[in-house]
C-alpha cells in the first residue's frame, strides 16, 4: 500500500495532511441521482499534501476504483464539481500559485 516509508512515519505525514483539512462544504448535493425521496449529502474536505510525501505513497490495487487525482491547469471537470474545487483552490489561496490560460477548463469555473 505504500512505497518504502515505515508505517509509523506514512502515519505520522498522513495525521499532519489531515489535521490540516479545510472543510470546503457540507450539505445537499445537486445531483442527477436526487429524486422525491432519496438525495446525496455529502461532506466535501480539502486535504493538501504540499510536499507530495504522503498522498503519492499510497497506492491502490489495479482493480480499485479509487485513484488520486491531481488539479493542474488543464484538467477537464464536471459541471457538478467546478463550484467546489473553486471554493477549495480559495480555501488554499491557491490562485496564489497556480494560473488557467484562458482556455482551460478551470478558468471557467463558477460560470
Amino acid at each position: 500500500m505504500t512505497g518504502n516509508l515505515s508505517a509509523e512515519k506514512m502515519t505520522k505525514r498522513m495525521t499532519k495532511v489531515f489535521n490540516g483539512g479545510i472543510l470546503v462544504y457540507k450539505g445537499f448535493l445537486d445531483s442527477e441521482y436526487n429524486t422525491d425521496n432519496s438525495w446525496i449529502e455529502t461532506i466535501i474536505v480539502s486535504y493538501h499534501d504540499f510536499n507530495d510525501n504522503v498522498f503519492g505513497n499510497v497506492q491502490f490495487s489495479e482493480d480499485s476504483k479509487y485513484c488520486w487525482t491531481k488539479i493542474k491547469n488543464n484538467t477537464v471537470v464536471s459541471n457538478m464539481y467546478r463550484e467546489y474545487l473553486q471554493k477549495a483552490f480559495y480555501a488554499r489561496n491557491a490562485y496564489d500559485y497556480i494560473t488557467f490560460p484562458d482556455n482551460s477548463p478551470l478558468t471557467q469555473m463558477g460560470s
